[in-house]
């Protein structure tokens, strides 16, 4: 099992002055590397389709509906499953996630892997930020 996590929003808690209130972590799981690889590969095709270097990333924020939609529809046949969790950041009390941007980090990635229903067992897991 292969387990590539990314993140939304930013993990401060100035939420009053420039932090996002909510913060998400999204795991896209693939039960084998042959189905992340044939997906990768169907990626790098939209990508040349697009004329989009290979290092340009999808902003969903940024992206146009049409190309958002071509985009799933690109990858939509492909076998993996997708896990998230979103965290309001006003209801976390901890000083300890407030005051450490790195261990509400790792706290949002343990919290989405540890409420998996089961479904992500023994995983290489490849995090895609530096935070944690």
């Amino acid at each position: 099992m292969h387990v590539f996590v990314d993140d939304s929003g930013d993990p401060g808690f100035k939420l009053n002055s420039g932090s996002t209130h909510y913060f998400v972590i999204a795991c896209c799981v693939f039960a084998t590397p042959q189905a992340a690889e044939t997906t990768a590969q169907a990626i790098r095709d939209f990508k040349n389709s697009l004329g989009w270097s290979q290092n340009q990333e999808f902003k969903f924020s940024k992206t146009s509906k049409g190309i958002r939609l071509s985009f799933m529809e690109a990858i939509c046949t492909n076998d993996f499953f997708v896990r998230a969790i979103v965290i309001n950041k006003r209801l976390i009390k901890s000083h300890n996630l407030q005051n450490n941007h790195k261990n509400f980090y790792n706290y949002a990635i343990k919290s989405v892997l540890n409420r998996s229903a089961g479904t992500i067992q023994n995983a290489i897991v490849r995090i895609d930020k530096t935070w944690s």
